[in-house]
């Protein structure tokens, strides 16, 4: 009895350190397996909350989660791989599981944490590309010739800041690859937000740069004159240069500039002079009508202004323009230089009006009755006024008349307001005309006569010959 008592007491304290050896067991092996699910969830913590922030001149234009990025899945498969079924329970399910198997997993191999990297199968960029396109940007320009100021000038290419999509795919793969995600051995480090700086290596660059672009100035100043012609209008005749003519009066240096030859620019003007100049010939007057009228009492000279020309000229030709230019001409009388312009009053006796100008502005254009086609036309000329009065008779064989304003032109002809007369222009001065001065509305007259000055010219023209009115 004695021994039997003692067996079972031996047998029961065996019992209870096996117990105790099982318990501590568990224990160990939980111990264990909270360490090892620390490093699997930290593992998949890092990749769900792995982020790219895109930023682009100081601001951030997204922040970008791993499956916005269509790496997640493929990432965090790479990531759990390492870890068993148990490995990934977490410590309420593995105490669940049976005492065996939370024994087993004591002496079960364990896996040591590791690096998580990005996985890039699958990887898609797309919804940062339209984020980045969906901002303003500037294409880049390349490196380029102009004819600039007189010469061919490179101009630098500039950077633009158009997505190279290619290059920001590779970027944001490698920034997320390097700094996304931490290296888990032997760390539960949280979840990083990697960041990609946007900057002029990611936008598309020039494909010509100064290094590359051609630069030939003779070349380029051949394709400019290929096809081009310039006409000079001298007077009513015309006279050109051709491309040839153009090719050798032109040439282009290696740093660009353009020169003329001046000398055979020169022999050239003279030959066109010699075949245009024009001696003794009517003067031709700008009316004001807008015609261009021959002054048969008034000749002069034409001559081109051979110096003006050369300059006007070469200035065209070192600009490239092609455009027809109009010569300069001398206009002179008597040896002296001459024009009808400034100021001046102009009698056009066909159309019946007188126009004063005053420092080449218009300040009156009227209608005027001028004399009568029986016998007193008022006399055609080019004349200076000779005086002028207030208040004054004029008088004849068959008149007295009173004006108030008198401009004489030529002996006792003159402009004068004439206060008689009610109606001007037209065809009045055919049969109805004064006996030769110019009438005039009394407050067109005034302001002639305010305005005029001793010695200032005075140009009447025209047919003045009679015709039947009634055959108008």
């Amino acid at each position: 009895m004695k021994k039997r008592t003692i067996t079972l007491i031996v047998l029961l304290a065996i019992l209870v350190v096996l117990a105790a050896l099982v318990c501590v067991g568990l224990v160990k092996s939980a111990e264990a397996h909270d360490a090892v699910y620390a490093d699997y969830d930290a593992a998949v913590s890092a990749v769900e909350g792995a982020a790219l922030a895109v930023i682009e001149n100081g601001s951030t234009v997204g922040t970008y989660s791993l499956a916005d990025l269509g790496v997640r899945d493929a990432t965090l498969a790479a990531a759990s791989a390492p870890y068993s079924a148990v490995d990934r329970m977490d410590a309420d399910a593995f105490a669940r599981c049976s005492i065996k198997t939370r024994l087993e997993y004591l002496r079960a191999a364990r896996p040591e944490p590791q690096p998580v990297e990005i996985v890039a199968d699958g990887f898609d960029a797309s919804e940062v590309l339209s984020d980045l396109h969906a901002k303003r940007r500037t294409p880049s320009t390349d490196a380029h010739v102009e004819f600039k100021d007189g010469a061919y000038q490179i101009v630098p290419e500039t950077q633009g800041s158009e997505i190279d999509d290619e290059a920001v795919t590779a970027a944001l793969l490698a920034t997320l690859s390097a700094e996304a995600l931490p290296d888990l051995r032997g760390t539960s480090a949280e979840p990083q937000t990697a960041a990609l700086v946007i900057d002029e290596t990611l936008y598309i660059k020039p494909e010509i740069t100064m290094d590359t672009v051609e630069y030939d100035p003779p070349a380029l100043l051949a394709a400019d004159l290929s096809g081009q012609t310039l006409d000079v209008h001298i007077g009513e005749q015309a006279r050109g240069l051709s491309e040839t003519a153009l090719s050798q009066l032109l040439s282009a240096s290696a740093d660009g500039k353009l020169s003329v030859d001046s000398d055979a620019l020169s022999a050239i003007i003279d030959k066109w002079a010699e075949d245009c100049d024009q001696h003794y010939v009517d003067y031709i007057f700008s009316a004001y009508s807008g015609k261009k009228v021959p002054i048969s009492f008034l000749k002069v000279d034409y001559t081109v202004d051979r110096p003006a020309l050369l300059e006007a000229l070469s200035a065209q030709l070192l600009a490239l323009d092609f455009s027809d230019l109009n010569s300069p001409i001398n206009c002179t009388r008597n040896g002296e230089e001459f024009s009808i312009s400034g100021t001046y009053v102009e009698v056009d006796i066909d159309n019946q009006t007188m126009t004063m100008y005053k420092d080449s502005k218009c300040i009156v254009h009227t209608s005027v009755v001028t004399g009568a086609l029986d016998g007193h036309q008022t006399p055609t000329g080019f004349y200076h006024v000779e005086n002028k009065d207030t208040d004054c008779w004029l008088s004849g064989p068959d008149y007295l008349v009173f004006v108030k304003y008198w401009v004489g032109i030529y002996g006792p002809y003159g402009l004068h307001d004439s206060s008689w007369r009610e109606n001007y222009g037209s065809d009045y001065y055919v049969n109805g005309g004064s006996h030769g001065c110019v009438n005039t509305p009394e407050s067109a007259m005034k302001t002639i006569f305010d305005n005029i000055n001793v010695g200032d010219p005075v140009l009447v023209f025209g047919k003045n010959q009679w015709y039947d009115t009634s055959k108008n």
